[in-house]
């Protein structure tokens, strides 16, 4: 199976985003330099094994998926899934990174209604610094969010 070096740096961007790091703070958790994070984000080259497994787990997903965007596994499914359809939670992770790397990282704005669309959907169980969000939770900070993003819309027009 080939290696899409593109598909890899875009699924290693959203590793990074999704963990508030520059590319410098990036590349310290891997011993890189913050110009060899940003030749694996555009696919120029891949990260060496190691750094494969560590920016896996950082990820929470598994080496092939960093590196295929699903298991290999998957590839059998229809052996064991005639239908060969993927599981509904496979989906909605393909899904959510599917949506996260299409958003402008610049634009704070959406940024935030990427979260809140994630907090509103409830098609994936969210964490928060590590812990499981419990729905009151998730409406809290779904509020929160609205409200933060309506205030900065609004001081964004007075100027």
């Amino acid at each position: 199976m080939e290696i899409d070096k593109k598909a890899v740096g875009l699924r290693i961007k959203s590793i990074r985003i999704s963990n508030g790091l520059t590319l410098e703070e990036f590349g310290k958790l891997f011993d890189a330099s913050k110009g060899n994070v940003s030749l694996w984000e555009k696919g120029s080259s891949i990260p060496n094994n190691e750094r494969l497994k560590q920016i896996s787990r950082l990820g929470h997903i598994s080496v092939d998926t960093l590196l295929y965007g699903k298991e290999i596994w998957n590839q059998m499914d229809e052996k064991y899934n005639p239908n060969g359809q993927l599981s509904m939670e496979v989906k909605a992770i393909e899904q959510t990174h599917k949506k996260l790397s299409q958003i402008d990282v610049t634009d704070i704005g959406s940024m935030m209604n990427f979260i809140v669309e994630q907090l509103e959907s409830g098609d994936q169980p969210l964490k928060f610094e590590g812990s499981d969000i419990d729905s009151e939770t998730k409406e809290l900070l779904k509020s929160s969010l609205e409200n933060t993003y309506n205030m900065a819309k609004k001081i964004n027009n007075i100027k």
